[in-house]
């Protein structure tokens, strides 16, 4: 029997989930190869759901109970172990690094393309356009992102912001208004600062468009758009993942403003 691979099922169905599924969905993420070895009280117990929240919450995955469920699982984690190269040592040859680092990139793409949904991407560029001003904000290691997409974005939108250190930060988000647009870089050692950050933009009736990988998906509660990337081996592989999105967008943009253009001929 085919499966569907359980986390981009997840992700797609995240939206639709109750509070108590959400929380299973965010332990599953999180601690997936535990999953495998325990009962369904035990993720019960272990997400302070009942049993039947867990059943539930798989027949919503598509599979048609627990023990599915965990069987769909383990073909997800091995097609992601064997899709991952073993790790190299410095010692290795020059060429067995730059082959590591090539596949991994090579992952993170196909994983995060493998996440792609068409429609969401032209919702997300339509409101970028209509916004009065695009805001980009990241924290920690997902300042790299940011300030690649400030740059990359800037090309083509003369609107778009961005600020160097958390103050910075914190003094442009106090002028955010209902008509703009914030595009929020999370990685997986992202600070907890940056939760704050998604709460107080979420209040402030911005379109706030999160750039997040899997085992952020927590956060797209707080997000209007929420665009996922790969890239599980590290922090360098997501940031690849993330500026295929920003080209994406990019091109997308670029793409609707010669459109808009035409149409004015």
């Amino acid at each position: 029997m085919k499966y569907e691979d359980i986390f981009a099922a997840i992700s797609r169905r995240y939206g639709t989930f109750t509070r108590m599924e959400q929380s299973i969905a965010d332990y599953v993420l999180e601690h997936g190869k535990d999953v495998l070895s325990m009962s369904i009280s035990a993720l019960a117990q272990a997400c302070n759901v009942v049993d039947s929240t867990v059943f539930r919450f798989c027949r919503t995955l598509g599979v048609s109970g627990y023990r599915d469920f965990r069987t769909a699982l383990a073909v997800s984690l091995c097609a992601r172990e064997q899709a991952s190269e073993p790790a190299v040592a410095d010692s290795d040859p020059i060429s067995a690094q730059i082959r590591h680092i090539y596949d991994s990139c090579i992952n993170a793409l196909r994983e995060t393309y493998q996440l792609l949904q068409p429609g969401q991407m032209d919702e997300l560029v339509r409101r970028l356009m209509l916004a009065d001003r695009i805001l980009v904000f990241g924290a920690g290691k997902s300042m790299v992102s940011m300030f690649g997409a400030y740059r990359q974005l800037l090309l083509a939108m003369p609107k778009v912001h961005c600020a160097l250190n958390a103050h910075e930060q914190r003094r442009l988000c106090a002028t955010v208004t209902s008509r703009d647009a914030v595009i929020l870089f999370v990685q997986n050692d992202s600070p907890a600062s940056l939760t704050d950050l998604a709460r107080l933009l979420r209040g402030k009736g911005c379109y706030l468009i999160l750039i997040s990988p899997l085992s952020k998906l927590s956060l797209s509660v707080l997000a209007d758009n929420t665009l996922l990337c790969g890239g599980f081996d590290g922090a360098g592989t997501a940031v690849s993942a993330q500026a295929f999105l920003i080209e994406l967008i990019y091109r997308l943009y670029l793409q609707r403003l010669e459109n808009a253009r035409r149409a004015l001929m």
